[in-house]
């Protein structure tokens, strides 16, 4: 199956037990390798909760379970863990406001 970019912004992310984390915004596209690398994602609720700001996900493709016309399905995510590295990002004060955060 063929997803076009029209499909994939705006497709909903959930984590495989069904967390809702946001929706696709945009993608990047290594052009060596005409693969997608990486989605940045536009936090739900969840992630938005636990950081008190609206913050962009990055999600490698190596973290996609699934991807379908309905929706992506990426590795669950340890809350703690997850806390714990948006902390030590918000500590680095980093300029960007796309926050990268590896699952792995």
């Amino acid at each position: 199956m063929k997803l076009s970019s029209r499909d994939i912004i705006n497709l909903p992310v959930y984590t495989v037990s069904e967390k809702y984390l946001g929706k696709i915004t945009s993608f990047e596209l290594d052009i060596d390798t005409q693969k997608i690398t990486s989605y940045y994602v536009k936090a739900g609720s969840l992630v938005t909760s636990l950081l008190n700001e609206t913050s962009e996900l990055i999600i490698s493709e190596k973290q996609v379970v699934s991807i379908t016309e309905e929706k992506m399905v990426v590795e669950d995510l340890d809350q703690k863990e997850l806390i714990k590295k948006a902390q030590e990002l918000l500590k680095k004060k980093q300029t960007s406001p796309a926050m990268t955060i590896d699952f792995n």
